[in-house]
């Protein structure tokens, strides 16, 4: 009897290995078959239209939420959305930030990048890349990656090229900064204090701010994400208050969310500056947590358009497939 139930276990131990091996063989087979894929996209140059028309009070920018999964989903609803993006003549795109399922081999970080700006397609000119966890696994050498792959300003603290940067369009002032380096969940003192030199230094009507990871979040990223590090968070958003910013876009979470950052929220805020955080172009789904503080939540996938009237802003948020689920208009007060 014994020697029976040594045999059943040996059976079963043997069918869990041979288990083990084939899903690990399974695996290998389906990343020799992505990279064997990537290896065939040829690299993606193209000219970045500069032009900052300073004169313009009406225009609009549109935003890209996380889309980490766009392989995995071939490019449907990457691609759906830079299509409507495109046919509503935006001046201006952004990215979020996880653009990619991961950078950290760099020839496959890459031809995958490559793959991502076929799919956004004509878009690529008037598009301003954030970094996201995701895009920099790799630390250093997913930056140098990042460097070959996009056309970005230079006008960051040292260090920080073309991660951190701004620039002007029409009667606005935009801020990109970097919430993975030196190590994700925080902003370096560096670029605290360039951001701070760079709002005082802008006389623009308004003044927009892209970052990945949301100061406030409002769901599954609660406690990982900036707010992980709270003297960086409050240090940054006293900076963006003191300056009387009209909002602020984050991705992360994988949801929309509409949030009024005030005193409130930040006991220390003398001034209101509106949180969006726009994180599914595709990306996993998640739902949102029973608790969550925002304002508004939407779960599917998106993107949104930014129209811009003087100081009157409207967000337009839309499915992948163009269909609008929220629309979003407020004016921003002087100090």
């Amino acid at each position: 009897m014994e020697k029976r139930k040594w045999s059943l276990l040996s059976v079963s131990l043997i069918i869990i290995a041979m288990s083990v091996l084939f899903y690990r063989g399974k695996d290998q087979i389906m990343l020799l078959k992505d990279n064997l894929f990537l290896s065939k996209v040829e690299k993606i140059e193209y000219e970045r239209e500069a032009d900052e028309k300073s004169d313009l009070s009406m225009f609009s920018f549109a935003i890209l939420g996380d889309s980490r999964q766009f392989m995995e989903n071939k490019g449907k609803y990457l691609e759906s959305a830079a299509n409507k993006i495109e046919e509503t003549d935006a001046d201006l795109a952004f990215t979020i930030g996880d653009m990619v399922p991961e950078c950290n081999d760099e020839i496959k970080c890459a031809n995958t990048f490559n793959l991502w700006k076929k799919y956004v397609g004509s878009l690529l000119p008037i598009t301003y890349e954030v970094q996201g966890n995701h895009d920099r696994i790799g630390g250093d050498r997913a930056d140098i990656v990042w460097r070959n792959q996009f056309d970005l300003p230079l006008n960051g603290p040292d260090g920080y090229d073309e991660l951190v940067y701004s620039f002007d369009f029409g009667n606005s002032h935009f801020v990109v900064l970097n919430t993975e380096k030196p190590k994700e969940h925080g902003l370096s003192e560096a670029q605290l204090d360039w951001l701070d030199y760079d709002l005082d230094a802008s006389d623009k009507e308004n003044i927009f701010v892209f970052f990945h990871e949301p100061a406030f979040p409002v769901s599954s990223k609660i406690g990982n994400s900036i707010d992980m590090n709270p003297k960086d968070r409050n240090r940054l958003w006293s900076i963006l208050d003191s300056h009387n910013v009209t909002a602020v876009f984050s991705g992360h979470e994988h949801i929309f969310s509409r949030r009024l950052i005030d005193s409130n929220v930040f006991p220390e805020a003398k001034n209101s500056i509106q949180q969006f955080i726009i994180g599914n172009t595709d990306a996993p789904s998640e739902d949102v947590k029973g608790n969550s503080t925002a304002d508004f939540t939407y779960n599917g996938r998106h993107y949104a358009i930014v129209d811009v009237e003087g100081k009157n802003i409207t967000l337009n948020l839309y499915t992948t497939e163009g269909k609008l689920v929220h629309s979003f208009s407020f004016s921003k007060e002087e100090n």
